[in-house]
């Protein structure tokens, strides 16, 4: 197919994919692509079909593809083409494990008894710290002029509050969330913690791929 001199793509990487062990990786895998054809080609098909490179297990779990890669892979296949290039300059690639993996039951219920065992201690600590039992006795005595040593009346309004409160704060109740528009902070802090991951997996396999030497320079004469 000839493609004619004014034809424009436009690509835009994605920050991260997953691929299955040996498979190759196309343009329409590693971005979003648009292809604007004058000659009403089917532009787009061929160009996220050209491969960018195979993962093999050799390779690692992980891979950084530059976006200069992908340009240079459209270009070798349609030279006449202009590329633009859209949005990130890295795309991680995960190499998917084909094992059949277990649920780790024994793991998430440690994990499960350890973090309720330690947040209802740190609660208790905290009233404890605070004498939250002399607190509720005191405004119970305030409002009504009498003293109890258990004032339910406000203990266990309270008790309800602090469920309550940790459910608005954290934005689920169970397993949906109350306002669906809006995070939670526990979501911005992993999104933050994800975004960190992603940078830091950049720079490390940026520097591991300069220092490695390039297969097609070994096998040139």
């Amino acid at each position: 197919m000839e493609v004619a001199p004014e034809v424009d793509v436009y690509i835009r990487p994605k920050e991260r994919l997953s691929l299955r062990p040996g498979e190759y990786l196309t343009v329409g895998q590693a971005a979003e692509v648009v292809a604007v054809d004058s000659g009403g080609g089917d532009l787009r098909r061929i160009v996220v079909g050209i491969p960018v490179s195979d993962w093999s297990p050799r390779q690692g779990g992980v891979r950084v593809v530059q976006a200069i890669d992908l340009v240079a892979a459209i270009k070798r296949r349609l030279p006449h083409v202009n590329v633009h290039l859209i949005g990130p300059t890295e795309t991680i690639v995960d190499l998917e494990d084909l094992g059949v993996s277990k649920p780790p039951w024994l793991k998430v219920t440690a994990v499960w008894l350890l973090l309720f065992v330690g947040s209802g201690l740190t609660i208790m600590n905290f009233h404890a710290d605070v004498s939250m039992v002399r607190v509720h006795q005191r405004v119970y005595h305030l409002i009504t002029g009498e003293y109890k040593a258990h004032p339910y009346i406000l203990q266990i309004p309270y008790a309800f509050g602090v469920g309550l409160g940790m459910a608005l704060f954290f934005n689920h109740l169970l397993r949906r969330k109350i306002n669906e528009n809006e995070p939670s902070p526990l979501e911005v802090e992993v999104f933050q913690y994800e975004q960190m991951i992603n940078q830091y997996v950049i720079t490390q396999e940026g520097s591991r791929q300069e220092r490695a030497p390039d297969p097609r320079e070994a096998h040139d004469p």
